[in-house]
């Protein structure tokens, strides 16, 4: 590699599936993180699409499709 040439940062590309959450009260499995991870996709998604658009004009099927 040419060392003039940055490296990415691929951090950014982390895994959040595989990132280890660990709490006192309660130990979370794959399932749960999956569960976890698919929720905020779809609350990220959804509200991104509310801002650019407005509340009333996004329908649920159009996040989904998202």
């Amino acid at each position: 590699m040419d060392p003039d040439v940055p490296r990415p940062d691929y951090t950014v590309f982390r895994d959040p599936l595989r990132e280890q959450v660990t709490s006192p009260s309660t130990d979370e499995g794959l399932r749960e993180r999956k569960k976890r991870h698919t929720r905020a996709m779809i609350s990220g998604t959804a509200t991104m699409m509310f801002i650019q658009r407005g509340f009333d004009n996004v329908k649920i099927t159009e996040v989904a499709a998202a």
